[in-house]
């Protein structure tokens, strides 16, 4: 791999965080080096996947946030809850 070029160089190049001249550099390294272009299309691969990605809160969370009192434990020792008003 160009020792030049890291991981972190290539996710912001994929995500055209790159200036003119490292993005020009980034290309070129990628013409010659088949490791450094592997690791880029396995970045890309990993983009894609994530955009398809769906994340969302469990409805404990929902629940907890949407509650008018949060609950807020009884004191540092003691693992039980109780609700607070403001």
């Amino acid at each position: 791999m160009t020792k030049n070029i890291t991981q972190d160089n290539l996710i912001r190049y994929i995500y055209s965080e790159t200036t003119a001249e490292e993005t020009s550099l980034i290309e070129e390294a990628l013409r010659s080096d088949w490791e450094l272009k592997e690791l880029h299309d396995n970045l890309l691969e990993t983009k894609s996947e994530l955009s398809r990605v769906k994340v969302s809160p469990s409805q404990k969370v929902i629940d907890t946030a949407s509650h008018p009192y949060p609950l807020l434990p009884l004191n540092k020792k003691n693992s039980k809850w109780r609700r607070v008003r403001s």
